[in-house]
């Protein structure tokens, strides 16, 4: 069955209204800003490590400074990639 571009049209706003409708009161649950918390160390880690080695580190020392001392969500990340 073929289906006319208008109508994957009209069937892709109907989707995305009814999740609207559906979803929105679950996310009325989600956390307040209040109990995000955002962790930079990893970055202040990688830019003490590209600053030390004037803007050209090596990998042993991007390993060892960056990497190795690096937050789970960036493991998680590198496992990843």
């Amino acid at each position: 069955m073929v289906v006319a571009v208008m109508d994957k049209a009209r069937l892709a706003r109907a989707f995305f209204l009814g999740l609207t409708l559906f979803a929105g009161p679950a996310m009325s649950a989600a956390p307040t800003a209040a109990a995000l918390v955002v962790d930079a160390s990893d970055v202040d880690r990688f830019f003490a490590v590209f600053h030390a080695a004037d803007g050209h580190p090596g990998a042993a020392q991007l390993q060892a400074g960056y990497l190795d001392l690096g937050s789970v969500a960036l493991h998680d990340c590198v496992w990843l990639r």
